[in-house]
Formats: structure tokens, C-alpha cells, sequence
């Protein structure tokens, strides 16, 4: 075996790894915003290792979002937590400018 040849077989295992590693991680339904105490962060739509993914297969997600764009959701998802208390209203301190006249 030549050199060329091997060096082609290594690529495509190599490709065949990285789309496989995609499909595997990859959720696409699950695509949005969390908003919590009014810190906001994305829902991540890998199973795991999240950071890492999005950055290592953006190519491939952008390339599948056109492929099936059914899968993918359209508009994003916005989901709010809020574990603070409500803010209490404060009292007015001029009554009179409550009151018409």
C-alpha cells in the first residue's frame, strides 16, 4: 500500500469518526435560552461534553440544519427561573403627587 493510499483510508476514518461522534452527541430539538435570576446562558443541545461540542462540530451542525431543517426548532426556546423573591413595590413618598388636583 502506498502512501497516498494510506494516508486517504486515515482520512476517511478520521471523517467517519467525527460525523459519527456528532450523530451521537447531537439533540437538535433542544435549542433555547435559559434565563435564571436574570443571568442568561443556552441551552445546549449535545448530550455531553457542551462547550467542546459546539465549538468541534459547528461546521457539521450548521451543514445538518439545512439538511433537516424539520428537526431543528425554529424559534428558540426561552425558559425563565426566577429563585429570588419578588421585589416588593416602595411606597411613594409624596402622597400628594398620588392624588389628582
Amino acid at each position: 500500500m502506498n502512501d497516498k493510499t494510506s494516508a486517504t483510508l486515515v482520512f476517511i476514518a478520521l471523517l467517519l469518526l467525527y460525523v459519527g461522534s456528532y450523530c451521537a452527541l447531537v439533540e437538535p430539538g433542544s435549542a433555547g435560552v435559559i434565563v435564571r435570576n436574570g443571568i442568561s446562558r443556552p441551552i445546549e443541545h449535545y448530550r455531553h461534553f457542551n462547550n467542546l461540542a459546539a465549538m468541534a462540530f459547528w461546521p457539521l451542525e450548521k451543514l445538518d440544519r439545512k439538511l433537516r431543517p424539520d428537526s431543528w426548532p425554529v424559534s428558540p426556546l426561552k425558559i425563565e427561573i426566577n429563585t429570588r423573591p419578588p421585589r416588593q413595590p416602595q411606597p411613594a413618598t409624596e402622597p400628594s403627587t398620588l392624588l389628582p388636583g
